[in-house]
């Protein structure tokens, strides 16, 4: 299974500046398993991204707090690696308040899942 499961440097960074058990595993996790998003595939999607949002019927307080997070780069760095987003948000084409991560995978054409699919599809067994 090695591998199969990454995410990128910006949401370790988002991690680490918590305070919980969340943050002490993402202090302590390999920094193997957070993928570098500085590549020009990457950036090329997020310019793409970013300009996709910004240009939208979005609320402008929606725009700022999507943009001011990590999810605009994962959503890049999974185009440009062919890999899937996890997330438990649920896809809300019509809202204006916020912007969510399946909508924009869904436009860019990014493959998503939640996590009780990923479970599945990795067959994890507890």
């Amino acid at each position: 299974m090695s591998g199969q499961i990454a995410s990128i440097v910006s949401i370790k960074a988002e991690l680490c500046r918590g305070n919980d058990e969340l943050t002490t595993w993402a202090k302590a996790i390999e920094t193997s398993w957070f993928l570098d998003e500085s590549d020009e595939e990457t950036q090329l999607n997020f310019i793409e991204i970013v300009a996709h949002v910004s240009n939208s019927d979005f609320r402008q307080p929606a725009i700022a707090d999507f943009l001011s997070g990590a999810d605009p780069l994962l959503i890049a760095k999974a185009k440009a690696i062919g890999a899937k987003v996890v997330t438990q948000e649920k896809s809300v084409p019509s809202s204006k308040k916020k912007i969510h991560i399946p909508d924009v995978c869904d436009h860019f054409g990014v493959k998503y899942l939640d996590t009780y699919d990923l479970l599945e599809d990795l067959r994890a067994r507890f």
